[in-house]
């Protein structure tokens, strides 16, 4: 399989089976700076979120999961809603921490294992959903951030996980969490996989329909990067303007 750039130019190809190929695409997806938020979601080419199960995995195929590891290897955690850690099953990242948001604290149905290293798993939610947080992990061992306040605002989260040394952080979903980071002005980049598929929500689950992004604000982009693979998937890098 191989992974072509065509912009920025000059082009050039990485072979997936070549023994450097991950440090190259690490390369392909350095932060901008030394804090960054990305957000980095895949869909169909109509739109849809998620595929005939109900979960990103059916629109993940050719170089996506390597390129989701090399985002994430440059990140010092991954961010995700509660309701992704429901509907996605085992989404634990290798390479990284990561932090769950929750308003309600209610994470039943994760699939976390209660071997998990200490800190590798932090939740942040209101101070009033502690006790469920506890409760539905399980005992999962995680690293709890309380806000005082009755709901978690995108400001306040990514407030609060800078606050605790997470510097770079990529939000993967679901799309709600997504678009509430874009709306409030916080986000410098989208990583956005096209997956080369058209999914009809009458061959799908409820879910499917959703889209990637619904924002309800205007946000001027610009194309700082476009991969194709062998598939047909493309790869686009999008920095927000407001954000220079």
């Amino acid at each position: 399989m191989i992974v072509t750039r065509h912009l920025p130019s000059p082009a050039l190809d990485v072979e997936l089976t070549a023994q450097d190929a991950a440090a190259r695409l690490d390369g392909l997806y350095l932060p901008g700076r030394p804090e960054w938020l990305s957000v980095n979601l895949v869909a169909s080419v109509n739109g849809a979120a998620r595929g005939s199960d109900g979960t990103s995995d059916t629109l993940t195929q050719g170089a996506d999961r390597r390129i989701l590891g090399a985002i994430r290897r440059n990140s010092s955690i991954v961010l995700v809603g509660a309701s992704t850690v429901r509907t996605e099953g085992d989404l634990f990242p290798r390479s990284t921490n990561l932090a769950v948001a929750t308003q309600s604290g209610d994470l039943t149905g994760h699939a976390f294992s209660k071997e998990l290293e200490p800190g590798r798993l932090v939740v942040v939610c209101p101070a009033a959903a502690v006790e469920t947080v506890h409760r539905t992990l399980d005992g999962v061992p995680a690293t709890v951030l309380a806000i005082e306040t009755a709901e978690v605002s995108a400001v306040e989260l990514i407030a609060t996980l800078r606050a605790h040394g997470y510097d770079t952080i990529v939000c993967e979903g679901g799309p709600t969490l997504a678009n509430q980071l874009i709306d409030a002005g916080l986000v410098d980049e989208l990583c956005l996989t096209t997956s080369p598929v058209l999914m009809s929500p009458t061959i799908a689950s409820a879910s499917a329909a959703l889209r990637a992004i619904d924002v309800t604000e205007r946000h001027e982009l610009r194309l700082t990067q476009l991969l194709t693979d062998e598939t047909g998937a493309i790869y686009v890098r999008w920095s927000f303007s407001a954000r220079g």
